[in-house]
C-alpha cells in the first residue's frame, strides 16, 4: 500500500510511508496508480466514465497515455479474469 522511504540526518534516522493505491474507486472516480501525497493520478475517470485524465505517478513511473492531460472517454474496453 506504500513505499518505505529512507531519509538520513547526521543524528537520526527516520522512515516515512509514502501513501500509493495501485487501483483506487470511490461512487465519483476510478483511479489508477493514486500519488496521495501530490495528488496526481496516472490513470483518473469520472463517475460516467465521460471524463479522464492522465498524469506520471510514482506508482508506475508511467507515460502519459494521451498527447494531453486531460482527455474524453469515446470507448471503454473492460477486461476481467476469474
Amino acid at each position: 500500500m506504500g513505499d518505505l522511504v529512507q531519509r538520513e540526518h547526521p543524528k537520526i534516522a527516520c522512515t516515512y510511508l509514502l501513501v500509493t493505491y495501485y487501483v483506487r474507486r470511490t461512487m465519483a472516480v476510478v483511479s489508477v496508480g493514486v500519488c496521495c501525497d501530490r495528488g496526481v493520478y496516472g490513470l483518473w475517470l469520472d463517475g460516467d466514465l465521460y471524463h479522464g485524465r492522465t498524469q506520471w505517478c510514482m506508482t508506475y513511473d508511467n507515460d502519459l497515455l494521451t498527447t494531453s492531460e486531460d482527455f474524453m472517454i469515446k470507448c471503454l474496453e473492460v477486461w476481467t479474469f476469474t
